[in-house]
């Protein structure tokens, strides 16, 4: 049956992936969607809310128990942050706070029925409104606007561009809106939301001037690369960049604004090629495929040689990469990356295979009988019966946190 899941949860989707590339920048990010929904895209896929220890574990709402206030009386908006609500408008049991952070501000529209049924636009933009100038008074102003769909806008229709120019010429700040549905997974939501920012923001001069050793690395999210991403790959690039543009991880949206002044980019996920492919059309910037961090997880694996069929079950260029420091170990292995998610073709082999169901897994496994399988542990729930020997690689968008 499609879709059947028995063993495995759904992986990370595509408005996590948007969620976790806006989270350090700084910007107020709508999350259009139906009352509680932002907690569960905000925090249950990504880490840098769920490890902050003001914020309870799995729960990122406001504590306001009166919900229909306001002068519009339509629906309330809730001001997320990772540390807690950063700023709420007066509610009759809670004093309104006012908190100065450099991470985004995240907002549920908190859609309601009719709201959804009757395009009921007016009520967002409003309570966006409203928003903007309690902010604005509390000395806080954003860089950016972002409308992330989920999936009630996209069954109705909902014009999210439309909405994001009536925005920007209201308030004058750019806006940009990311059509994720919530349907596909983070990787597309990822990608998504780097073309929003980099086609909104980036400035494209009439002659790009690099700037000597200015490295971009796109795809550096922690759905891929976990909570520690950012000091893990800064570690290891720093040695070969006078400046480092971690895109996802970066706090800083002139990396967006000054993209062309990149000497090359660095794609470390399948989720930032696109990206990439139009920094490269547009400023002319070279870019490399490549997982800096593979080696490390691969540090102490030792195996008897006599290995013949490995699996690596991982996103395409992490599988790759592990598969080009196992090959040399193991020259007459037969090494076969494998992914629910989007390939490159690039550096994809023959042998390599896009899994779409739970069941191909143990289907490949049972067929092939592979002597070594490196991949998150939570995969291992649908081959109960494999007896051949696992390295755990762990997947933060497969398994969390």
């Amino acid at each position: 049956m499609k879709g059947l899941r028995l063993f495995l949860p759904p992986f990370a989707p595509d408005t996590a992936g948007a969620a976790s590339v806006l989270y350090p920048l700084g910007g107020l990010v709508v999350i259009v969607d139906a009352g509680g929904c932002a907690g569960n895209i905000c925090g249950f896929d990504e880490p840098r809310f769920k490890n902050n220890p003001s914020l309870p574990a799995g729960k990122v709402t406001s504590a306001c128990s009166k919900p229909d206030f306001g002068p519009v009386g339509a629906f309330p908006l809730e001001f997320l942050h990772p540390q807690g609500v950063l700023f709420q408008r007066e509610c009759p049991d809670r004093p309104a706070t006012k908190t100065k952070l450099r991470e985004s501000v995240f907002t549920s529209a908190a859609l309601r029925d009719m709201d959804a049924i009757l395009g009921r636009d007016q009520h967002l933009i409003a309570h966006i409104d409203q928003a903007i100038a309690d902010f604005a008074a509390a000395g806080r102003t954003f860089p950016f606007l972002a409308l992330v769909g989920t999936p009630v806008p996209a069954v109705i229709g909902t014009d999210l561009h439309a909405l994001a120019r009536l925005i920007e010429q209201r308030h004058h700040i750019p806006a940009i809106a990311i059509d994720t549905d919530g349907t596909e997974a983070y990787d597309i939501g990822i990608e998504k939301t780097y073309a929003a920012l980099f086609h909104r923001l980036a400035r494209i001069p009439s002659r790009p001037t690099p700037r000597l050793g200015t490295l971009g690395v796109l795809g550096a999210t922690t759905l891929d690369y976990g909570a520690d991403a950012e000091t893990a790959l800064a570690n290891v690039l720093r040695a070969n960049a006078k400046s480092l543009r971690l895109y996802g991880l970066s706090h800083d949206t002139a990396h967006y604004i000054d993209a062309a002044q990149n000497e090359r980019n660095l794609v470390i996920a399948p989720s930032g090629l696109r990206a990439a492919q139009w920094l490269q059309t547009t400023f002319g910037t070279p870019y490399d495929i490549a997982d800096p961090l593979a080696g490390s997880l691969l540090a102490h694996l030792t195996l008897s040689r006599t290995v013949k069929n490995i699996l690596i079950l991982h996103q395409q260029i992490t599988a790759n990469a592990l598969r080009t420091r196992l090959q040399p170990r193991y020259p007459d292995a037969l090494i076969t990356c494998a992914t629910w998610f989007r390939q490159i073709g690039a550096i994809t082999k023959p042998q390599d295979l896009k899994l779409r169901e739970e069941s191909d897994l143990p289907t490949l496994v049972a067929e092939k009988r592979y002597d070594l399988i490196l991949g998150d542990l939570l995969y291992k729930r649908t081959l109960s019966h494999y007896s051949g020997t696992w390295i755990p690689i762990v997947h933060p968008a497969v398994s969390g946190f």
